[in-house]
């Protein structure tokens, strides 16, 4: 994804996010993506920054893709890419979007390995982002521990 969205701007993924999401929302610090043998941002997975950037992130995409008061991504884009395009076996709405699991329960969340996530609790307008370093990249006992906290942190937050 981000190769073809690099050739598509003439520019570098981690370039263009800087001057469309980045700078106009106010992120903290620069992120930092891994790169592919020739060099190119992979754009769908791998990428750190700050855990509060992280959530920045996370409220870009809950307000509908705009920063600085004016919209980045399509009034639709959003809507699309936190709904279930491809079904993982779970009861409806669950399944994955564009680059967000769907949760049952209405959540939507990235989840990278080692712990890593970003939670939107959509309805309530709660975001929960962890930043994590697991034993292993991932694994049921783990992934069940996560939402357990991360389902108390909202519980607590309603409250």
């Amino acid at each position: 994804m981000g190769v073809l969205v690099s050739n598509a701007v003439g520019k570098p993924l981690s370039q263009y996010a800087s001057e469309k999401i980045w700078q106009p929302y106010g992120m903290a610090q620069d992120a930092i993506w891994v790169t592919d043998p020739g060099g190119h941002e992979r754009g769908g997975c791998c990428i750190s920054m700050t855990l509060r950037d992280y959530g920045r992130v996370g409220q870009f995409i809950l307000d509908g893709g705009k920063a600085g008061g004016k919209r980045i991504l399509p009034a639709w884009w959003t809507a699309e890419a936190t709904r279930p395009h491809i079904s993982y076996g779970l009861p409806a709405p669950s399944g994955y979007g564009y680059f967000w699991w769907i949760r049952p329960n209405g959540t939507y969340e990235a989840v990278g390995i080692f712990g890593q996530s970003i939670t939107t609790f959509r309805t309530d307008r709660v975001i929960v982002v962890i930043n994590a370093a697991w034993p292993h990249a991932t694994g049921q006992e783990l992934s069940a521990a996560r939402t357990a906290f991360v389902e108390s942190l909202h519980k607590a937050a309603m409250e």
